[in-house]
């Protein structure tokens, strides 16, 4: 986000995140107005890595998340 804000290039990213740029104009939304593709987005980490606290608390919710979440309650 801050290297398409930053004129380094074009990226793909959500449109809930970045709704309040486009309407700032910090950044623009390129064609195809319509028909944008949906894309997955994989959660991966190495076990072996040892983890802050933080680091374990947050992997632990976002995985807590993604089994009591339904996948259309995700957006």
């Amino acid at each position: 986000m801050r290297l398409v804000a930053a004129g380094y290039g074009i990226g793909r990213l959500p449109e809930h995140i970045v709704a309040a740029d486009v309407q700032t104009d910090e950044i623009w939304r390129l064609p195809p107005w319509e028909g944008v593709s949906d894309v997955n987005v994989y959660l991966l980490w190495n076990r072996e890595q040892r983890m802050t606290r933080a680091e374990s608390v947050f992997l632990e919710r976002f995985q807590q998340m993604l089994m009591t979440t339904d996948v259309a309650g995700r957006f």
